[in-house]
């Protein structure tokens, strides 16, 4: 898809006038994960300043921000994705498409008071809103009151149906408290919904991991690799099944390629990958 898109991309920036080519690109980069430049995207700039694109990226421009908050998130990096959401969050708390992303690096980072600080402030101000009693639900879920966090993360899809967010949340939830059909309920609720999102996926495949269906977890790690391959986390799942059938160097071919993506050394995903890899090695001596 994205190659047809890049074809289209050639022949709509001849069509468009100088005026309109850096506003085309500022949408294309708001359709995935990277920041995309025309060479002529200029709009009447001096070659001394730049194109719009560069100046907008310079001048910290939230949703170019928030972009490349993404392209760390996706790659498992979030420290840094943490950092540039704080900052557009410090700037503009009603900024609220970045919610999710940024409550989810907080768990990740375990940054328990911080989270508490955002959801209560969200509840008391925007209690209309999907987003604040997700962020609710996500604090409850980073302190293991599991109970609690389902009921804010089902108020959350109540407020709104089509949020995936919430799906994997309220499945999660489940999970942790070892309720294997209520999760994949969950997933699958937010699989059919949103078929393009890989994560209903990988959590499926992480819980018939978990219950030792280990082929059915194999073809649910397939098709979130058929989706997205910049996920490092679908590798390492990906290796832990091969790595349980003994396929020691499918395993180890993951894992590496797991490591290839995820480039911060911090994250528990680079950890498990390594960590993974090393057991690996022990077994092919």
């Amino acid at each position: 898809m994205l190659d047809r898109l890049k074809q289209t991309h050639t022949i709509s920036v001849d069509m468009l006038d100088n005026t309109n080519k850096w506003l085309y690109d500022y949408y294309l980069s708001k359709a995935f994960d990277n920041i995309y430049i025309t060479d002529k995207s200029d709009v009447g700039i001096n070659d001394e300043t730049g194109n719009i694109i560069d100046i907008l990226y310079m001048n910290n421009d939230q949703d170019l921000m928030k972009m490349e908050a993404e392209k760390f998130y996706f790659s498992r990096d979030y420290l840094n994705t943490y950092n540039k959401l704080k900052k557009i969050n410090d700037e503009d708390f009603y900024y609220l498409d970045l919610v999710p992303m940024y409550c989810s690096c907080m768990i990740e980072l375990n940054k328990i008071g911080e989270l508490y600080y955002l959801a209560h402030k969200l509840a008391n101000s925007c209690s209309d809103k999907y987003v604040s009693w997700f962020a609710v639900g996500c604090y409850y879920y980073c302190v293991k009151k599991y109970d609690i966090a389902r009921k804010y993360f089902s108020k959350s899809n109540q407020l709104n149906k089509h949020f995936p967010e919430g799906w994997i949340g309220l499945g999660n939830c489940y999970a942790a408290q070892d309720e294997s059909d209520q999760a994949l309920s969950a997933y699958r609720t937010c699989l059919r919904l949103f078929p393009g999102c890989h994560y209903a996926n990988l959590y499926i495949g992480m819980e018939f991991v978990r219950t030792n269906n280990l082929k059915t977890a194999l073809i649910a790690f397939q098709d979130a690799l058929n989706i997205t391959k910049s996920d490092p986390l679908v590798y390492n799942e990906i290796g832990v099944v091969f790595y349980k059938q003994r396929l020691n160097e499918d395993a180890e071919f993951h894992f590496l390629k797991g490591l290839e993506i995820c480039k911060e050394d911090k994250s528990n995903v680079y950890q498990s990958l390594t960590i993974n890899l090393a057991n690996t090695y022990r077994k092919l001596k």
